[in-house]
């Protein structure tokens, strides 16, 4: 089912894509931007249509902000005056910071700007698409309490405006699940979830990329609860509305493929898992590129299935690719390099190879006290994992010492019963009486 694409729509999408993980510099490919279209509207056709009016549709490289701004622009039968001309104002600057990455001032204009459009005689579309906005903004920020406020407040309107059946409506629930989930509410975010899918498989389609983003989101609801049979089912499905609609070759497929290998990991089933990352990291280099963090991480992850396998070669060979991307990509001084330099560290020690096994356990030691801090449970583990290597290589007094070290991280993070506290301070007292 094509949908006409809605200017008002391209730009709620595209700033929905920046507030994900995946950092954009303020410029897009015509593939990129044709891959969100796509998204929308399902049509080929359609999508050209929008990329054929643009008078930069021949770059290879098109400006965000000058795009989003150009379909504002083209949404507007006629000039707007006063209130509303006002808040279209804002909320084009709001625009223009969050692109710059000035979040709080972006949000601060689109405050002013939903204040403005509360004072006019009607509540209508462009109040609600500032509020959706600003709750985006509010929940990159991890105010999540903000965030949901303003979904409600977004919610009520598109309904009151649009009716019960619009997609816009179904995203600002879906995104509305999303701050719930965060906030640990994991009850209401499937319900919510839930009652977004129904919006948009009656807007959308049952087959619809947009519809397939909210089964994606309920598949890992369902997964980070281990209820990984309804999690496969659903990514089952999401899989198979994304080779429909963007392609077998397309990163949308990939995670989806990922998604279901970490599933049947959790289950054991990690031959099943192997092929499904091998799948996923296939497309996943053509699609985004070798030396890409997306990439990266499936690789990490698959050098831990290997690991897990008993692979300890491959899972080296693995983890040194990881590690390489991660380093040149993210910097030497990320957490996910300290997180990739720990484990390649216990497959060494599994090896056998302590020494080179201590190297990285303290050069991951180094990124994770600057990354995350000394009294970190995750900067306790690699310290407990060193204590080990040095026990092992028969090093006594250095392995009690990093014991007494681990310990004291322990306690300061679980407290001094927990179960890691206990075991760590064991190990340091039977090492000092030896």
């Amino acid at each position: 089912m094509a949908a006409p694409l809605d200017p008002r729509q391209i730009v709620l999408s595209l700033m929905d894509k920046l507030s994900s993980p995946v950092k954009w510099d303020g410029r897009v490919t015509r593939a990129q931007l044709s891959s969100v279209l796509l998204n929308l509207s399902g049509c080929t056709d359609e999508v050209d249509l929008v990329m054929s009016q643009a008078h930069w549709a021949t770059a290879e490289s098109i400006n965000l902000e000058e795009f989003l701004d150009w379909l504002l622009l083209k949404d507007e039968d006629e000039p707007k005056r006063d209130v509303d001309g006002n808040a279209c104002s804002l909320i084009r600057a709001a625009i223009a910071r969050r692109l710059d990455g000035k979040l709080d001032e972006a949000a601060e204009l689109y405050e002013q700007a939903v204040q403005l459009k509360e004072t006019s005689a009607t509540k209508d579309r462009d109040l609600a698409d500032a509020l959706f906005n600003l709750a985006l903004l509010r929940k990159l920020q991890r105010r999540f309490d903000d965030a949901t406020s303003f979904y409600d407040r977004a919610i009520s309107v598109y309904e009151d405006t649009s009716g019960s059946q619009h997609a816009r409506l179904g995203d600002a629930i879906n995104n509305l699940a999303v701050a719930h989930r965060a906030q640990g509410k994991l009850d209401s975010a499937m319900e919510l979830y839930a009652r977004a899918l129904t919006v948009k498989e009656a807007a959308w389609g049952a087959e619809h990329a947009c519809t397939g983003d909210t089964v994606f989101n309920m598949a890992m609801l369902q997964r980070s609860q281990g209820q990984f049979g309804q999690a496969m089912t659903l990514y089952e499905r999401v899989l198979a509305i994304r080779e429909k609609t963007q392609g077998r070759e397309h990163a949308d497929t990939a995670e989806t493929l990922n998604s279901m290998a970490i599933v049947r990991s959790q289950q054991g089933q990690l031959n099943d898992s192997a092929e499904l990352y091998t799948r996923a990291l296939t497309i996943q280099e053509k699609a985004l590129g070798k030396e890409h963090t997306v990439t990266a991480d499936t690789i990490y992850n698959l050098a831990l299935l290997r690991r897990r396998q008993g692979q300890l070669d491959q899972s080296v060979e693995l983890y040194s690719r990881a590690l390489q991307v991660k380093e040149k990509v993210v910097g030497f001084e990320h957490a996910d390099v300290g997180d990739t330099l720990n484990n390649l560290g216990i497959v060494r020690s599994l090896q056998g190879k302590l020494s080179d096994a201590i190297k990285l356990y303290q050069r991951a030691l180094a990124v994770r006290e600057k990354a995350l801090g000394s009294q970190n449970a995750v900067t306790g583990n690699t310290i407990f994992n060193m204590a080990c290597a040095k026990r092992k290589l028969g090093e006594p007094s250095e392995a009690a010492e990093l014991f007494e070290r681990c310990a004291s991280v322990y306690e300061k993070v679980h407290g001094a019963e927990h179960a890691e506290t206990c075991d760590a301070r064991k190990w340091a007292q039977q090492l000092r009486v030896k």
